[in-house]
């Protein structure tokens, strides 16, 4: 799936065209499964959510939380951020909807572990300034190879860093 694809297929979910994802092609997979995993959550809601209430599956205050849900919801910000994924929505409250808050860490854990250029989990890196998490070919092809640091050489740099400066 591309961003097109995506932005076309979840344009609902999305808060205005700030929400489109500012990220590479390779996290895009992984930003579509969250978003259809939320998607289900919420149709799942205008389905049944009544009749949750009415065979007493929910409470009252569980019925309401989950009907400001499925009309409030919207993705907010998606982007990188230091290297990062950030997933930013509103419409839900944490105590109430705590699988969809655990679903986005996840998936902003996963991308640590995922090219954000290609998708690949193999040989990943990042770049110098602005900061990337990235294969060193794709880091190569947008002409950020000579800045390019693997991560295990990115964790002794700082390790060697805290002993140097711990002095």
């Amino acid at each position: 799936m591309t961003k097109e694809e995506y932005i076309e297929k979840y344009q609902h979910l999305l808060k205005d065209h700030w929400a489109h994802p500012a990220v590479g092609e390779g996290w895009i997979p992984l930003i579509a499964k969250l978003t259809s995993m939320i998607n289900n959550k919420i149709e799942d809601i205008k389905k049944y959510n009544d009749s949750w209430l009415e065979n007493e599956v929910i409470t009252a205050d569980k019925h309401e939380s989950n009907k400001k849900l499925a009309e409030k919801f919207k993705i907010v910000q998606i982007k990188e951020k230091f290297g990062g994924l950030r997933f930013y929505i509103e419409g839900t409250d944490y105590k109430e909807h705590k699988e969809i808050h655990a679903w986005i860490q996840f998936a902003e854990i996963m991308a640590d572990g995922l090219c954000e250029g290609c998708g690949t989990n193999q040989a990943l890196g990042v770049t110098s300034g602005w900061m990337r998490t990235i294969c060193q070919p794709c880091a190569i092809e947008i002409d950020k190879g000579d800045v390019w640091m693997s991560k295990e050489d990115r964790k002794k740099q700082i390790e060697e860093y805290k002993l140097n400066n711990n002095k």
